[in-house]
């Protein structure tokens, strides 16, 4: 087996591939696709064979398991859904994104670092601390952001 077909088969077994596919439900456009491939070639599993990456998701495509519709607060898991209510899917992290309240510059959190007991301080480059407490999380699945949460991200003091 060649190198690039053992990348192939190590990125599969991760199990990358397959969420990529989930999280879009079986659905990409283009620039998705563009991401996807610059995000393998920054990776240990790069080289890969451009037909066997498209191959593969096509199967998974193919044989994704039936997911429920997007939880009705938060969206999750659908990317388009959770996008409207502020929130970037991308193909390893989930980022919260909401202005800076004196700048108004964009921010993004990674869903990760937001505790869901303690909620997480944000710092903006202009020096402004914005909270994000854990009442953001939605209260139907607890997966995602409840709707409006933005509204919630308030001042440090």
């Amino acid at each position: 087996m060649n190198t690039q077909a053992q990348n192939l088969l190590r990125w599969e077994q991760s199990g990358s591939p397959r969420e990529w596919v989930d999280h879009r439900h079986g659905q990409w456009t283009h620039s998705d696709w563009e991401i996807l491939l610059s995000t393998l070639q920054q990776s240990e599993f790069w080289p890969m064979e451009l037909e066997a990456i498209g191959f593969l998701l096509e199967k998974l495509k193919n044989t994704a398991p039936a997911k429920e519709s997007a939880c009705p607060e938060c969206g999750e898991p659908d990317p388009a859904e959770m996008a409207r209510r502020g929130v970037e899917v991308t193909l390893f992290r989930v980022f919260a994104t909401f202005a800076c309240f004196r700048c108004n510059m964009q921010q993004k959190v990674d869903l990760t670092f937001i505790d869901k007991a303690e909620g997480v301080d944000v710092r903006c480059s202009c020096g402004a601390i914005a909270h994000i407490p854990p009442s953001v999380w939605c209260q139907t699945c607890g997966e995602g952001m409840s709707t409006g949460w933005q509204n919630r991200v308030s001042k440090k003091r």
